[in-house]
């Protein structure tokens, strides 16, 4: 395919979506939820879809995992990080990225999310017009939240909650150097700063999704609206707790 959608969910501004069409060059959009099923109606392509995650419906745990048992870290994983959680375990959709913490830490990273928010976000994004490609946290690629035309994109807007969600960042387990993500200065299909920005986006560990072909839901992108909602009620929740 020689065109992608860069889709991000806004869960704290007017314009719930911003999409940025890649082909020959970069276009940057922002809208409500309509807007981009109408803009998506009207094109007559199949395009790649890459999901940038917001910070606010993700949390990042390192877990350590004892010595003995570390080839068997991914089926121990989700115990090990119950206690971390504010939620049931069968209530969270756990991410594991594998031994790529730096070599002095002892442990490995996690991303998690609410599961049933998760798996209605796939639905939402199933459509004829797009083949899934890769689903990630948008901080793991470098200089995300200052693509141009974006202005404070993936920011929390609110002064208290900037506050609060500041401090947890500081101290997230990050990847390693080799697993950060470069933003191109100019993203195209046709140059290779954006072919290896996007194989890099397929290939990585943080991606939480198989590239998938899905088939069209007439009602899928109404859907993302309770989508939002649900996650700026998760964002407080976790706030307030």
């Amino acid at each position: 395919m020689n065109a992608a959608i860069i889709l991000s969910i806004q869960l704290n501004s007017d314009s719930a979506l911003q999409w940025q069409v890649i082909t020959h060059d970069s276009q940057h959009h922002a809208g409500n939820l309509e807007d981009f099923d109408s803009w998506l109606a009207q094109q007559k392509q199949l395009f790649s879809l890459y999901l940038l995650l917001p910070q606010d419906v993700l949390s990042f745990h390192n877990v350590e995992v004892p010595q003995a048992v570390k080839r068997n870290a991914q089926q121990l994983v989700p115990i090990l990080v119950e206690e971390q959680l504010a939620q049931d375990i069968d209530h969270v959709k756990i991410h594991y990225t594998g031994k790529d913490v730096a070599p002095e830490q002892e442990g490995v990273n996690v991303v998690v999310c609410d599961k049933a928010w998760f798996e209605q976000l796939l639905e939402v994004v199933k459509s004829s017009k797009v083949k899934l490609q890769a689903c990630v946290p948008e901080s793991i690629c470098a200089q995300a939240q200052e693509k141009p035309g974006q202005g404070n994109q993936g920011q929390v807007h609110s002064g208290a909650a900037q506050n609060t969600i500041s401090d947890i960042v500081l101290n997230l387990p990050k990847p390693m150097a080799q697993d950060q993500i470069q933003w191109p200065t100019h993203l195209s299909m046709h140059n290779e700063q954006g072919q290896r920005f996007f194989n890099q986006l397929r290939q990585s560990r943080w991606n939480m999704v198989r590239p998938e072909k899905a088939k069209l839901g007439d009602l899928g992108w109404i859907m993302m609206g309770s989508l939002v909602a649900a996650g700026l009620y998760l964002v407080n929740l976790s706030l307030s707790g």
